[in-house]
């Protein structure tokens, strides 16, 4: 009798969520063979929309000359497209075993897993499970939102086995990886991988697979670092799933248990440094969100530039910045005291820039003085000039030459550019953008 007194001191909300259930198992039940019917035995007008896994908002990543990632431009949402193929096998298995065991079989609603959750929900007093499909939270995340509505749960379901129909399992299972949201800004699996442990989703394992699949049910809530107890259960949680599935032994399960959660105290960001500024990505950022190629107006570039995905090749060379950086580090005075340093290092031949330095460190100055310092280069110039009098006419500084004869130059040069070294410096920074 007790089972049966604890259902009756049950809360309203507690009915609802069986109402809730019985209904959507039902639909589920008439989803399978007679999918169809399904579908007219719903509001048409709530169901007739288009279900589209076209993926969301990517961040851009920026490129050197070589190659290398050298920053990357994100607004709010940090997220890299993978494909199944990049995620290892056991931590594929174990997010699925967490969060769909039958995601292979079914045709996008689980009628047990439904049955099931409701039951322990109804038992505990508590919601602590959800029934839910993979498929089902894409059409959640995609069209019918989060209202707390027995006709939602069921327009849900029936979508859900429409996106089956029209997708195929990996392509849903694809854009569920790319789209779930992991806390702390992460969307989708690799900027996961990154924001927590540090490394790309090929690196992961079965223990930063279960401590992953423990934030997708409430991100929001504890973000993976507020409340330590509760990851560490969750984490638990899904290593259990992952054993229950066969897919790791007991001694992985307690060795993965033995392993600390990501360092609380480290900046939720990766470990690298491609999120920080410099004077270079600054400059590169400034100049795509002035290209009309990437939208009319200021709001269509930005959005392209933060959220678009692109992929920006440039001019920049790494190794001639390090040089650049070295020989200021070893002129300049301890501490620099009041002299500041403005570099840039422009090919002749192309008129690339390569490398530049603006000022004083960019976290701390943020002022570039390339650019927009407005200042002459004065007698710098000298060194040039006479290096190329000892180069090309064989010359010495002890020389004496005649300066007469025909000598075009351009007057009020500053008149039409900021300052001669900046002087088209955005179609020179060589950008080249596509999208991935």
């Amino acid at each position: 009798m007790r089972p049966f007194r604890r259902l009756l001191r049950l809360p309203i909300l507690g009915v609802s969520i069986l109402g809730c259930a019985v209904l959507i198992t039902a639909v589920g039940i008439a989803i399978g063979p007679h999918s169809k019917e399904a579908l007219f035995a719903v509001d048409r007008e709530r169901i007739d929309v288009d279900l589209d896994l076209s993926p969301g908002a990517q961040r851009t990543e920026v490129y050197d000359s070589v190659g290398n990632e050298i920053g990357i431009l994100r607004y709010d949402i940090d997220r890299q497209l993978v494909t199944i193929g990049q995620v290892p096998d056991d931590v594929l298995a174990t997010l699925l075993a967490v969060e769909d065991n039958k995601f292979w079989v079914h045709n996008g609603v689980d009628v047990r897993a439904i049955s099931r959750a409701m039951i322990q929900n109804l038992t505990s007093g508590a919601i602590t499970q959800g029934g839910s499909t993979i498929t089902q939270q894409i059409v959640k995340l995609r069209v019918v939102g989060n209202e707390s509505s027995i006709s939602r749960k069921i327009r849900e379901a029936v979508l859900a086995a429409r996106l089956e129909e029209e997708f195929s399992k990996e392509e849903i299972l694809e854009f569920y990886l790319n789209e779930i949201y992991f806390g702390n800004g992460a969307y989708g699996l690799q900027a996961a991988s990154e924001t927590y442990f540090g490394k790309n989703v090929d690196e992961l394992d079965v223990g930063d697979a279960a401590f992953l699949a423990g934030l997708i049910r409430s991100p929001g809530i504890y973000d993976g670092f507020d409340d330590v107890e509760i990851v560490g259960k969750r984490r638990s949680m899904s290593l259990q799933s992952a054993l229950d599935a066969e897919i790791i032994s007991e001694d992985d399960r307690d060795r993965f248990e033995q392993r600390g959660l990501p360092d609380r105290n480290r900046s939720p960001q990766r470990t690298d440094e491609t999120l920080r500024k410099d004077y270079f990505l600054d400059e590169v950022t400034e100049a795509l969100l002035a290209h009309p190629a990437l939208g009319e107006t200021y709001q269509e570039r930005f959005a392209q530039v933060y959220n678009g995905g692109l992929r920006v090749w440039t001019t920049f060379d790494p190794t001639l910045q390090r040089h650049m950086e070295q020989a200021v580090e070893d002129v300049l005075p301890e501490g620099g005291g009041d002299f500041e340093v403005a570099i840039a290092s422009v090919d002749p031949a192309t008129g690339a820039v390569q490398a530049f330095i603006g000022g004083p460190e960019f976290a701390d100055f943020q002022f570039n003085l390339v650019t927009q310092g407005r200042r002459q280069p004065g007698s710098s110039f000298k060194t040039y000039v006479l290096a190329a009098a000892i180069e090309k006419a064989g010359l010495f500084p002890f020389d004496t030459i005649s300066g007469m004869g025909p000598a075009p130059f351009l007057i009020h040069p500053t008149s039409i550019t900021k300052s001669p070294i900046s002087t088209k410096m955005q179609e020179r920074l060589g950008l080249f953008s596509s999208r991935s």
